[in-house]
């Protein structure tokens, strides 16, 4: 048996989400300036979105990468500077 065997491939995971089956629409920034450039454009977002008798909803992901696990002592920065934004934010 040899790792290139396809019966035993896992398929690779999407990079994003699919777009949910319903008549919500979801945009998805992934880069740290396209969140300060959102930031920029919330009161007038809100204001469209209001004129169209619709709300506007975030739910924010935070993810660490890199080559190694965090350490408690990165982890427990973070989490901390995360607090101030708010209690929800918890990196485990």
């Amino acid at each position: 048996m040899f790792l290139s065997d396809r019966r035993f491939c896992r398929p690779a995971l999407p990079t994003r989400l699919p777009t949910p089956l319903t008549p919500h629409r979801v945009g998805e920034p992934d880069k740290t300036n396209e969140i300060q450039n959102l930031e920029e454009q919330l009161d007038d977002l809100q204001r469209a979105a209001t004129e169209s008798e619709l709300e506007l909803e975030f739910k924010v992901r935070i993810e660490l990468t890199g080559e190694s696990r965090p350490s408690e002592e990165a982890l427990t920065k973070l989490n901390e500077l995360l607090k101030e934004l708010s209690k929800d934010f918890d990196l485990k």
